[in-house]
């Protein structure tokens, strides 16, 4: 079975095996529907499709002068489950912000590493149960419309001796 979208941008190509169906996804200058200011240069990934969920064992893609590599698996045979690991490298903060919110800039390169997961008793909830953490580096660049108040960052307890004991409750 092959399918693509009305302008080709994305295809999805899948292949029957023997306990599953094997997935292929290609894709350039497609523009995502969750964020339709976002467009992705190119896309490559691999996985399989069974009953019981998806799994993409490979996945990268190119976008804003950048890599983005993973991989992310989704289950709902016992409710819905949603988990992925995904590198980033050398992404253009000055191209990239403004897609994501045409209230913040930036300039430099952004890298990192995204993981997050989540369980619940179905798909249409399992984006609300999501916990994550990101590891973020930015190089030569600078941040802007990006208010430091709001973020949400963990707190850390430091001993008297100044070192970090870890995260506080």
């Amino acid at each position: 079975i092959v399918l693509s979208n009305d302008d080709s941008s994305l295809k999805l190509e899948l292949r029957p095996n023997a306990e599953h169906l094997s997935l292929t996804v290609g894709g350039s200058g497609w523009k995502t529907p969750f964020a339709p200011n976002l467009t992705i240069d190119h896309l490559d990934a691999i996985g399989e499709l069974r009953a019981t969920g998806l799994q993409l064992q490979k996945l990268d893609l190119r976008a804003y002068e950048g890599l983005v590599a993973g991989k992310v698996s989704l289950a709902w045979d016992e409710g819905a489950s949603l988990s992925a690991e995904l590198d980033f490298k050398r992404l253009n903060l000055a191209r990239l912000l403004p897609a994501l919110n045409p209230d913040m800039g930036g300039e430099g390169e952004l890298s990192g590493a995204f993981r997050f997961s989540g369980n619940a008793p179905g798909l249409s909830t399992a984006g609300d149960a999501l916990k994550g953490q990101v590891s973020l580096e930015i190089r030569r660049g600078a941040l802007r419309g990006f208010d430091l108040v709001e973020a949400r960052l963990p707190r850390v307890d430091i001993g008297r001796d100044g070192f970090q004991r870890g995260p506080v409750a």
